[in-house]
């Protein structure tokens, strides 16, 4: 073999290994990324009432842009599902959090877990939407601790 030759083989071989690794890791990332684990976490790890437990204590009242006021609506599961999402990265990598109504902050006689609390509102180029949540951060709380719980549960041997 010529030089060139050589040359041009080490060229094919590099980048049929670069085409291998990038594939490994595109299907890696589809099994195992950060989004793909968090909603296998909420769709196959937790049972399906604390799911719903979850999902119905966040509230998104969404209206559209400009501000119709009577034509609100409320966010489907979906939305929902992707707040949480955005919640958690903006909590893992912006060390921002959505405050709850927990008990610290009203006298023993007067909490009450089932207040809605609004906590964000954004504005959006065709709606506005405001946050409300109830029995937060105990809700959160208990579904990533019954998550962890399961998930342990299924990869320790016992």
């Amino acid at each position: 073999m010529t030089k060139f030759s050589n040359f041009v083989s080490q060229i094919v071989d590099t980048f049929r290994t670069l085409e291998i690794a990038v594939a490994f890791y595109d299907t890696y990332n589809k099994i195992y990324g950060v989004s793909s684990s968090f909603y296998r976490f909420l769709h196959e790890i937790i049972p399906e009432n604390i799911h719903q437990e979850l999902l119905e204590s966040i509230w998104i009242e969404i209206v559209d842009n400009p501000p119709d006021i009577v034509n609100n609506r409320q966010a489907d599961d979906i939305t929902k599902e992707k707040f949480l999402y955005k919640l958690r990265n903006d909590y893992t990598h912006k060390a921002q959090f959505v405050p709850g109504t927990t008990k610290a902050i009203w006298p023993d006689d007067a909490f009450n877990k089932n207040i809605w609390m609004g906590v964000q509102q954004t504005i959006e180029q065709s709606s506005w939407n405001t946050l409300f949540v109830r029995n937060w951060p105990e809700t959160i709380e208990k579904v990533v601790r019954v998550g962890l719980a399961i998930y342990i549960e299924r990869i320790i041997p016992r």
